[in-house]
């Protein structure tokens, strides 16, 4: 995936021709918070970039029935810390001691066409149902930190995936998509996944199934089921949803049920109060864990987000999930039963710039 778009610029070869994209933008996010955690009895105060990161879409026009679309997203950590620890920016799994860029994110090249799209990259995993209500994404107190905390990815490479349009008549607010991850050469680490959704006015519905096969001989595939649901008012949200797993990381008659619950109250035009509490039973003895989350957002500008947030996973004695391992950059090592905490102030920067007219 990396070689394939480690280099994407404002002209498409096609049939030897070259050819200037319709619509082409640079976008990027610079998210960085102070963070103070503890755990048990030691404590720290850290700098971190979290998920931090840089990247350039546009799309082609074919003829009058398909677009060609493209999107390469690298990773990116804003303060230069390095790998220190083999999770900075919580892009970085490759432990290849670049001081600038983490991982390769969400990157793929794709077609648009009257029955749907076609992407072909790096693409979504359980990130496509575990951030569609996600109040503290990418902040301490994620969703993910128990909900995609089995050993499966939020984004796979070598997909292939279909997104349809909007059915017509009675399902015009129901879309459903379909991706498929092929193996990795001798190793079956392929997935399966179906995702629905309904959005109608101010409601939105996901429903996932999921199947991920497992690289170990003669191990059961992880299949999971998920559900979320959403509402806005004008100064009031509210969501939340459960996911059921089953042989989490190929083990027979191992399961885990998870949900949470979140709301939003804006106090003004800027500033909103957020909530959220997750929940995740596992099959076994002391093997659960809660997660609480709370903050405070003020939207400093169209593109600059403020936020002060705290969080705190009770672990049982077998578990140990975490409060900002994921999305956050410095992630707390814990050992079984040990149960962190975490206070974090920060300031997310968002930019998206139109580069049509310069190529």
């Amino acid at each position: 995936m990396k070689l394939a778009f480690s280099v994407i610029t404002s002209v498409l070869i096609l049939n030897s021709t070259i050819v200037v994209a319709n619509e082409l933008s640079g976008y990027g996010t610079a998210h960085g918070s102070v963070d103070a955690t503890r755990v048990s009895d030691d404590g720290r105060t850290s700098l971190s970039s979290n998920s931090s990161h840089v990247g350039v879409k546009g799309n082609y026009q074919l003829n009058s029935d398909y677009v060609l679309l493209f999107q390469y997203e690298q990773g990116v950590d804003i303060f230069l810390q390095g790998d220190l620890d083999g999770n900075t920016d919580n892009n970085n799994n490759n432990n290849n001691n670049n001081k600038l860029l983490t991982d390769t994110r969400t990157s793929f090249l794709g077609l648009r066409g009257n029955l749907g799209q076609i992407k072909v990259g790096h693409l979504a995993a359980l990130d496509q149902w575990t951030n569609d209500y996600n109040l503290f994404r990418n902040q301490v107190g994620d969703l993910r930190n128990l909900w995609a905390d089995s050993g499966l990815a939020g984004r796979s490479d070598k997909v292939v995936s279909y997104s349809s349009p909007r059915f017509n008549n009675m399902l015009q607010d129901v879309s459903v998509s379909l991706s498929y991850k092929f193996e990795d050469g001798h190793q079956d680490n392929s997935h399966i996944i179906m995702k629905g959704n309904y959005q109608h006015d101010r409601l939105k519905v996901g429903v996932a199934l999921a199947s991920f096969a497992q690289a170990e001989n003669n191990a059961s595939e992880h299949t999971l089921v998920a559900f979320t649901s959403s509402y806005s008012l004008d100064y009031f949200t509210f969501g939340g949803g459960l996911q059921s797993e089953f042989n989490v990381k190929g083990k027979d008659n191992s399961d885990r049920d998870s949900v949470f619950f979140g709301s939003t109250v804006k106090f003004s035009d800027k500033g909103k109060f957020k909530l959220q509490i997750s929940r995740s039973i596992g099959t076994g003895v002391d093997r659960d864990a809660i997660m609480f989350a709370w903050g405070y957002d003020y939207q400093l500008n169209a593109n600059t987000l403020l936020y002060a947030a705290y969080a705190y996973t009770a672990n049982e004695y077998n578990v140990a999930f975490n409060v900002n391992g994921k999305g956050h950059g410095d992630k707390v090592d814990l050992e079984l039963g040990e149960s962190p905490g975490a206070f974090s102030i920060g300031i997310i920067y968002n930019f998206d710039v139109d580069l049509t007219d310069h190529f």
